[in-house]
């Protein structure tokens, strides 16, 4: 394995990561918005679409994360990303692989469903949000990796996504 402090994720990635990141924080924020235009579209066919600007914000950066996320499973498929910490454990290797292949398919996912809600049928909102919560779920479990990354092992993981 390599040491993973010298060895940052491609530029490409790291960029997509935090443009992600920043996305999340948006659709968290404006989640209220999108659930009160549901209330009152609630009996209305679908294709109705939002009516605010916070719901209208939700609706494009969901799709902005779709399309980000795909780019970045195409990205990801063709660059060599740094391999584990020399010192991570197999078991823990594996907990981080399933939370981040959990990450690409709930990211990809959410959206998804938020359009098929908008745009197909309803009953699909009922998915969003479980998909929601499941990924605030994993991002827990992927915070609480990188503090243990950064306070227990002390290898430098956190940087491979920070470094220029």
């Amino acid at each position: 394995m390599v040491d993973v402090a010298r060895e940052p994720y491609p530029r490409k990635i790291r960029i997509l990561h935090w443009t992600i990141v920043g996305l999340i924080l948006v659709q968290w924020i404006s989640a209220g918005w999108m659930e009160e235009f549901f209330r009152r579209v609630r009996d209305q066919p679908v294709g109705v679409l939002p009516d605010n600007a916070g719901a209208i914000i939700h609706a494009l950066f969901g799709a902005s994360i779709l399309v980000l996320m795909l780019a970045r499973l195409v990205i990801r498929i063709k660059s060599d990303a740094p391999g584990p910490p020399r010192d991570l454990s197999r078991p823990l290797w594996m907990l981080s692989l399933a939370n981040h292949l959990a990450f690409y398919a709930v990211l990809v996912a959410m959206p998804l469903t938020g359009l098929a809600s908008l745009y197909f049928a309803r009953d699909f909102a009922a998915a969003h949000v479980a998909l929601k919560n499941l990924l605030l779920a994993l991002i827990a479990l992927h915070v609480a990796g990188v503090a243990y990354h950064m306070l227990v092992l002390r290898d430098g993981a956190l940087w491979r996504m920070l470094k220029r």
